[in-house]
């Protein structure tokens, strides 16, 4: 069951618009090796892991394209809230495609 997608924004965090790489110290930006936030990442060099923004926060495309959304929960404009835990549970990253994959297609576990 596929959920129509909000429209994209700049970033929240360092308000680059859709298509543009994040800023350095920006808290959202994922690594693009590992999927993970990019804050915490420990390459010596973050440009090199940097993403892009897509105009959605990390992981929302993906929960709508699989259904996965909290039951019952709705955000303030009555859209289902997407369910990101069950994302990460679920999902293993994929630095080729750069997005998250059902494990049972990635063939392995979180990098």
């Amino acid at each position: 069951m596929s959920i129509p997608l909000p429209e994209p924004t700049n970033c929240p965090d360092c308000n680059v618009p859709p298509g543009k790489m994040h800023d350095d110290r920006c808290d959202i930006a994922r690594c693009a090796l590992t999927g993970w936030q990019r804050s915490g990442c420990t390459h010596p060099s973050s440009t090199m892991c940097n993403t892009r923004w897509d105009g959605l926060y990390p992981g929302i495309v993906e929960c709508f394209e699989r259904g996965w959304t909290i039951p019952d929960v709705t955000d303030i404009d009555g859209n289902p809230m997407p369910d990101l835990n069950r994302l990460y549970a679920e999902s293993t990253w994929d630095p080729g495609s750069q997005r998250m994959v059902p494990t049972s297609e990635s063939g392995g576990g979180q990098a």
